[in-house]
């Protein structure tokens, strides 16, 4: 079987959930905290894929949130895209520029309330 290259060199993975999803799911932990409280957000290395949606780089320029408040915990240029607000929550995310947006990563993890 031949595996079309430019295909999977275009591929990206999306997870979205609140920080209570992400974590039962191992994608994220809280680095730095103590008893619990505090630290930062971070993106577990060794999560299990199953939980992305994937998405191809070259024709997605929107990611679908719906929530009331919605953070970019992978490491994306925040020059790169824009939360976009409509009736009073956090719409999508819009990929203001794909390149720089993915060239980090081709994983975006982002957490929504």
């Amino acid at each position: 079987m031949i595996v079309d290259k430019t295909n999977i060199l275009n591929t990206a993975h999306v997870a979205l959930g609140t920080f209570k999803q992400l974590k039962e799911e191992g994608i994220v932990s809280r680095e730095g905290a103590l008893l619990g409280v505090g630290g930062n957000k971070a993106i577990q290395e060794n999560f299990d894929s199953k939980y992305f949606t994937e998405l191809d780089i070259r024709t997605t320029k929107t990611i679908a949130l719906n929530a009331k408040n919605a953070v970019v915990i992978s490491e994306h240029p925040s020059s790169s895209y824009m939360l976009i607000e409509e009736n009073g929550q956090i719409a999508y995310l819009q990929i203001e520029n794909p390149a720089e947006f993915w060239r980090i990563s081709k994983y975006a993890v982002i957490q929504v309330k």
